[in-house]
């Protein structure tokens, strides 16, 4: 058995951001931009194990994600707005860690049963070091935009309408 001791500065990422904030045109176009840069050592990420029901959480030893995002508000006349924001996000797994996907094994335990020995062997295969391969749930690209309309309903106060389209 290896003992291992975790300090607070090995849990903690570093963080690099550089950016853009603008308010133009008498306040009614705010645009945002940045590009971002996190170094995050011993990150925690649901995993399951080979063995159903054993799994949990699993430390990544070193991992980073990068990007860029941009945030867009523009006020129109009669109460209209739209909003939008996009972001282009990379990032990658540093060392080696092994894992499994917990939406992978749920796959599996509803493809074979679960402790079937077909279920037990596709999760031991899918069982696997993670080591260069983008950190999980990080998409290449989201963006959401928005239209709002505020009216005024007297003395009951405000009311916003608004439709939104994500990606």
């Amino acid at each position: 058995t290896q003992a291992y001791t975790l300090s607070l500065h090995d849990a903690l990422p570093i963080s690099y951001e550089i950016g853009s904030k603008n308010e133009l045109f008498g306040r009614n176009l705010r645009f945002n931009v940045s590009a971002f840069y996190n170094d995050y050592r011993n990150l925690q990420v649901d995993s399951e194990d080979p063995t159903p029901y054993l799994g949990g959480m699993t430390n990544i030893p070193k991992s980073h994600i990068y990007g860029v995002e941009a945030e867009l508000t523009l006020q129109l006349p009669q109460g209209f707005r739209i909003d939008a924001n996009a972001a282009a996000t990379d990032s990658r797994i540093d060392s080696h860690a092994m894992l499994l996907d917990p939406y992978v094994a749920q796959t599996i335990n509803r493809m074979f049963g679960i402790f079937t020995p077909a279920d037990l062997a596709n999760r031991a295969a899918a069982f696997q070091d993670v080591h260069g391969n983008e950190l999980g749930r990080t998409p290449p690209f989201s963006t959401t935009v928005s239209l709002a309309k505020t009216s005024d309903i007297g003395s009951a106060g405000t009311l916003t309408a608004f439709v939104q389209a994500n990606y």
